[in-house]
């Protein structure tokens, strides 16, 4: 008698796979298998088999405040046959806020949103995970600044500033100091032309 046995090809990847069914009972029988994986957008629209592609390929978050969150959109596309079916997964401090599992149909879109909330400074950078039509991995990274980060910086080049601009009060001071030196010198001379006068007028 006979039976059959069916094998599934699923790859993950886009590369040439070679494996081996072993049957066993009998004697041992090994039949070697082969097959290769089509990369995203091969073959669209052909066959049974779905094909994951994701835009953008990568992101760059804007730098944002400890504490404050900021969202991209992700738009996942099936670019072959059958239904794409699948999620996408990444690590804190970045989440999905929405969209974070989807069941594509041939040609058909679906939106994923990426949050980025750091509850503490410094640059990240992780990757987006897809499953499902061979997978993606997409690379996002993002930096987050201290509350307050760069206002002492900032207040001291506005001091620097305003001292560097202040050469006409400078000047106001000397004037100042000039006028009361003047003022001196007039009152000295007053004194010692008066004392003279003084004693010649009462002298016999």
């Amino acid at each position: 008698g006979t039976h059959e046995v069916v094998v599934r090809f699923s790859p993950e990847f886009p590369i040439a796979y070679t494996e081996s069914v072993v049957f066993s009972g009998g004697g041992t029988v090994v039949a070697p298998v082969t097959g290769t994986g089509m990369e995203a957008g091969e073959g669209e629209g052909e066959g049974e088999v779905p094909i994951i592609r994701v835009t953008p390929v990568s992101y760059t978050f804007p730098e944002i405040p400890v504490g404050s969150q900021v969202e991209k959109t992700f738009v996942v596309e099936n670019v072959g046959g059958g239904i794409l079916i699948g999620g996408v997964t990444i690590e804190a401090p970045f989440s999905i806020s929405v969209g974070s599992t989807y069941s594509i149909s041939p040609g058909s879109f679906h939106s994923v949103a990426v949050r980025f909330n750091p509850s503490s400074p410094g640059g990240y950078s992780r990757e987006l995970i897809f499953t499902g039509g061979g997978g993606s991995r997409v690379s996002v990274s993002g930096s987050a600044a201290s509350e307050g980060e760069g206002e002492g910086e900032g207040e001291g080049e506005g001091d620097g500033t305003q001292c560097a601009s202040s050469p006409g009060q400078v000047r106001s001071v000397t004037d100042d100091l000039g006028d009361i030196a003047l003022m001196l010198l007039s009152a000295v001379a007053l004194a010692m032309w008066y004392r003279p006068v003084r004693r010649n007028s009462i002298s016999p």
